[in-house]
């Protein structure tokens, strides 16, 4: 079928399907807990419009070798009242500099809503320079086993440059019956580290998002 079942489909008109990978810069040793990653804003000029995400996916790679046995987990929520976005250590993926970039079908399908502020990624750390509330907690949560694996006497083993953990699904709509995250005016959708993170050697986020931008009628 060709419309997304949140509401009834004499209701609503699909834009679009769209997406986007990103891999961050050098995300220094020991970032904080709770630091954003990647973010996605929405605020299209027609307040009838909605971001409505399928899938997010994210990943890592080793930069620098890790020599100190540390657990890895992402977690994404949804901000409120987003009036600002990540604007100070973050790079945004331009969806305006090529016609239908990033559609899925560019027959059928419109520009994106998002323009020239696309989904953003860390550049080397903390996004900041941003407004918004977060929910009080996340709707996805994933996490790898340790980045450092040990030996049978406890010796840490190094993670080296260029190994890394699997793409994970952190977030997928379900079939009928699951309510899709849905974002409307000003708002969106933060991925932070769980933990604090590695006190040693650097590493790369990866990032996919996949959404449709729908206007209900």
């Amino acid at each position: 079928m060709s419309y997304l079942p949140y509401i009834s489909a004499d209701r609503q008109t699909v834009l679009g399907h769209y997406g986007v990978a990103q891999t961050s810069g050098a995300i220094a040793a020991t970032p904080t807990a709770l630091d954003p990653h990647a973010s996605v804003r929405w605020a299209p000029a027609n307040v009838n419009a909605f971001f409505v995400l399928l899938r997010l996916r994210v990943g890592f790679g080793v930069i620098s070798a890790i020599t100190t046995a540390v657990r890895t987990a992402y977690q994404a929520s949804i901000a409120r009242q987003f009036t600002v976005d990540y604007v100070t250590g973050s790079t945004a993926i331009n969806l305006a500099t090529t016609a239908k970039s990033n559609a899925m079908r560019s027959q059928t399908m419109n520009n994106s809503l998002m323009g020239a502020l696309g989904p953003r990624i860390t550049t080397t750390g903390a996004m900041s320079g941003h407004t918004n509330t977060l929910d009080a907690a996340p709707f996805a949560i994933t996490s790898w086993q340790n980045l450092v694996s040990t030996t049978s006497t406890g010796t840490a083993v190094a993670l080296q440059a260029g190994s890394g953990g699997n793409m994970q699904t952190l977030y997928e709509r379900g079939g009928d019956g699951f309510h899709p995250v849905v974002l409307g005016q000003n708002e969106g959708i933060a991925v932070q580290l769980v933990h604090t993170g590695w006190a040693s050697g650097t590493v790369s986020l990866q990032c996919e998002w996949t959404w449709a931008e729908v206007l209900a009628l």
